[in-house]
């Protein structure tokens, strides 16, 4: 079992270990983008749409 310390260590990012974190934050910074893109289109149609 892990400590709270360890667990939090591998839920942050090291930056010496790049060679398993870095697909993942990519992944994860790649998604957020996503995320804030599709949110924005869908305001802007929106307000398009109303006028």
């Amino acid at each position: 079992m892990l400590s709270t310390a360890e667990s939090v260590k591998i839920l942050v990012v090291d930056p010496t270990d790049h060679g398993f974190n870095l697909p993942v934050v990519g992944l994860l910074a790649v998604g957020i983008l996503v995320l804030i893109g599709l949110l924005v289109y869908l305001l802007t149609r929106r307000d398009r749409t109303r006028r």
